[in-house]
C-alpha cells in the first residue's frame, strides 16, 4: 500500500506546482495593463511584457504573416 503513494504523490505534486507556476507566468506577461510609478520612477515590469511591447509585437507578427 505504501508503494502506491510513492508512485502517486510525485506526479500529482508536480502537476499542482506546474499549474500555479504557469498561472503566475501568464499573469506576469499580460498584467498590469498600464505602468505604475512611485515618486516619478516606474516600477519594474509594469506594464506587463506584452502590453509594454504591443506595437513592436504587432509589427513583428504582421511581418511574419
Amino acid at each position: 500500500m505504501a508503494s502506491f503513494w510513492v508512485y502517486l504523490i510525485p506526479p500529482v505534486a508536480g502537476g499542482v506546482i506546474g499549474y500555479f507556476t504557469n498561472d503566475i507566468a501568464i499573469k506576469m506577461l499580460f498584467r498590469p495593463y498600464k505602468g505604475y510609478y512611485i515618486f516619478g520612477r516606474k516600477i519594474p515590469f509594469t506594464p506587463g511584457l506584452i502590453p509594454a511591447n504591443q506595437e513592436r509585437l504587432a509589427k513583428r507578427v504582421a511581418d511574419t504573416i
